[in-house]
């Protein structure tokens, strides 16, 4: 989000392993700063059952997730839950795409709402896999951030478009585990005439994939040892991948 979304690095917070207590403590203080016409993205990986997200032994409810949502002190409001059972907040009950409605990530007085996305229903597992690194979700969300979801390549990446990339991957993937298929789920409560732009593809540093590749291609970053990337492509175009300059392969 920071290299790639326009978030100031002190805009942003990152919190390992926090506790309930600490977590409500980071969100009250993000609504405490912003603005009525800024937008909120909230993150979430870890674990969750059908009462909320688990943290530890703590319990950070439904309700409380819900009440961020219901927030309106923030213009656009985001949540991405990536956990097991965290379709259980949503009142989607499946992982079916809706019609879609355009939004824009930028000051519009127009534009207000929530946006829920969910890596899973409230039946299932959340899929981690050892040769990723973490969480399948997480990977083609993350993938499609940098510019595996930007099938028009228009250098931007709306929220439809990386939503609908993690969704086909992470359910044509999570087949081969043992817990079974996976379906994210994504669920708006927006009004909005313009298309929601999550990231723009905008640094100098990428990796390009040309005419001729073929295939899928996952990217390890050698330096941090896990992989960064993942990108599928057909024959005859040419897609990238936006990454810090480093070490790949």
């Amino acid at each position: 989000m920071v290299e790639l979304a326009g978030v100031e690095r002190s805009e942003a917070r990152l919190l390992l392993e926090p506790s309930a207590s600490e977590l409500r403590v980071a969100l009250a203080l993000l609504r405490s700063e912003v603005q009525a016409d800024e937008q909120v993205f909230f993150y979430y990986s870890g674990h969750a059952d059908e009462r909320g997200l688990l943290l530890g032994r703590d319990l950070l409810s439904q309700d409380e997730i819900k009440g961020f949502l219901k927030d309106e002190r923030a213009q656009v409001r985001v949540a991405v839950l990536d956990a097991c059972k965290s379709g259980a907040v949503s009142t989607t009950k499946g992982g079916v795409m809706r019609a879609g409605v355009d939004i824009e990530w930028t000051v519009d007085p127009s534009v207000k709402g929530a946006v829920l996305i969910t890596s899973s229903t409230a039946e299932e597992a959340s899929v981690e896999r050892d040769d990723l690194g973490g969480s399948l979700f997480s990977h083609f969300f993350v993938s499609g951030l940098r510019g595996a979801a930007d099938e028009d390549q228009d250098r931007k990446v709306t929220l439809e478009e990386v939503f609908g990339h993690a969704y086909e991957n992470t359910l044509t993937r999570s087949a081969e585990s043992r817990s079974g298929y996976q379906h994210p789920t994504y669920e708006y409560r927006i009004a909005g005439q313009k298309q929601l732009v999550v990231t723009r593809l905008e640094m100098p540093s990428y990796m390009s994939f040309g005419y001729e590749a073929a295939g899928s291609y996952v990217v390890f970053d050698r330096s941090r040892g896990h992989v960064v990337a993942e990108l599928s492509k057909e024959p005859g175009t040419e897609r990238k991948l936006w990454l810090p300059t480093g070490d790949y392969y």
